[in-house]
């Protein structure tokens, strides 16, 4: 009797069944290839393709790089062959893996082969993840996909397609665009956003890197400025030879929990290579562009140019219930133009502050250079011994230091010479140097700056 068509469609079906698993057997055994990383530092896995309906899974994850074990993953009713490649150990590596199958697939790990189990990929679906310092990322499946590491402390994955920023680091670019995250490749437009992120930072140092430009309410930025004690706002040196490249500008006013004054910077933390003015005031005038009452102000090769303020371009003093800041100005720091003292220092209501001024250029401010004061019996600490790097007080309306407690001020350049300055004579003015020799100690003075008004 002949074979019925119904008879020879399954005896065919059968046989093209058992070559494709005996091909099946062949190709999926002893063919998959795990590798294992337990590197740090920035892992990309990109591309990962596969048929209609198949899932893929990746290898991670132990510590160092195990290689050449046989992972392989099936379940009841189907039969995958799959590859799959992971990082290798240090810092980039880019994998390809290429999955066909009806049922699921699993992911092995480290160097552990899984038979039989199921994973969660879904048919035709794209999956990937992103890890941190010690873990390789990477699946998709029936499309392409990729996952992102970066080096940096606490870093993982991308934001918005920009590398996730470091704990430790932000930078900022008034011409960037207003989308970014901090980066250095995506940096954020103002430094009030730097500042955000470096405060909410886990870390216990951190540096808020500015490219050149000026920051003002124009662009977006917020004032005061707070910069607290943990964090640096530094001008990219490299970027520019001038530290007037980094312009901060602008003034706001201080909540009514502090002291009610409008100041361009709160100061807590560090400044470098930077110029700060309020050159255009909207509303009141400001008391002072630096404000400083606590924590560890520090002022490096910075330029407070005091231009329309009615107190002094810096102002450090001290509040009620504050340990009292230790301020340090140094390294060519520059306080000048103000329409009132240069830099006033007065005890506060607080423990008062302690002050170190050395390397400083005090000059051309309508006052004081420098400003101390005492109240009740409360003064602060001053040091302006200008030995180990000279300070400059010059063309200063009144003195150029004026103090109502002892301070060393040995080692510095006055307006006068040091033949005036030991007779006195260079206590007459304006302009004059101090206002009483027996309380601003002025021994061991040096030439004159060129730009001396009474030399």
């Amino acid at each position: 009797m002949g074979t019925l068509p119904g008879e020879f469609i399954v005896k065919t079906i059968v046989r093209v069944a058992l070559v494709c698993a005996a091909f099946t057997f062949v190709l999926g055994c002893g063919s998959n290839k795990t590798a294992g990383s337990g590197s740090s530092g920035t892992t990309h896995g990109t591309g990962a393709t596969g048929a209609s309906g198949a899932s893929t899974a990746a290898a991670a994850g132990s510590s160092g790089s195990t290689e050449g074990s046989t992972s392989a993953a099936s379940t009841s009713g189907s039969t995958a062959g799959s590859t799959s490649t992971a990082a290798s150990t240090g810092s980039t590596a880019g994998s390809t893996s290429t999955a066909a199958s009806t049922g699921s697939s699993a992911a092995s790990t480290g160097s552990t082969s899984t038979t039989g189990s199921t994973s969660a990929a879904s048919t035709g679906s794209t999956a990937a993840s992103t890890s941190g310092t010690g873990s390789t990322a990477a699946a998709s499946t029936g499309s392409t996909g990729a996952a992102t590491t970066t080096g940096s402390t606490g870093s993982t994955g991308t934001t918005g397609g920009c590398p996730t920023p470091g704990t430790d680091r932000f930078y900022v670019d008034a011409s960037a665009s207003p989308t970014g995250n901090g980066s250095q490749q995506c940096p954020f437009t103002t430094i009030t956003e730097g500042l955000a992120a470096a405060t909410a930072s886990p870390a216990s140092a951190v540096t808020v890197q500015v490219e050149p430009g000026t920051y003002d309410a124009n662009l977006g930025e917020v004032f005061p400025l707070v910069v607290p004690a943990k964090v640096k706002v530094t001008g990219d040196t490299p970027a520019a030879s001038s530290r007037n490249a980094f312009v901060i500008d602008g003034s706001g006013s201080l909540s009514a929990s502090s002291v009610g004054l409008t100041v361009g910077v709160v100061l807590m933390g560090e400044i470098d290579y930077m110029l700060i003015e309020d050159s255009n005031p909207v509303g009141n005038d400001p008391d002072a562009i630096v404000y400083a009452a606590s924590g560890t102000p520090h002022l490096s090769l910075v330029s407070v140019d005091g231009t329309n303020v009615t107190t002094a371009a810096m102002l450090i003093t001290s509040v009620a219930g504050s340990q009292g800041a230790t301020v340090t100005l140094d390294n060519q720091g520059e306080f000048k133009s103000s329409d009132a003292d240069g830099i006033l220092i007065e005890p506060g209501t607080g423990t008062p502050p302690t002050v170190t001024i050395t390397g400083a250029l005090v000059h051309d401010n309508a006052n004081d250079g420098v400003h101390i004061t005492a109240s009740n019996g409360s003064a602060p600490t001053v040091n302006l011994n200008g030995t180990s790097a000279d300070n400059f007080f010059f063309c200063n309306g009144d003195y150029g230091v004026d103090s109502a407690v002892s301070v060393d001020a040995r080692g510095n350049s006055w307006d006068h010479d040091a033949n005036a300055l030991t007779d006195g004579s260079g206590g007459n003015g304006p302009p004059a140097d101090v206002n009483d020799f027996a309380v601003v100690n002025t021994a061991n003075a040096v030439a004159p700056s060129a730009n001396a008004c009474n030399q």
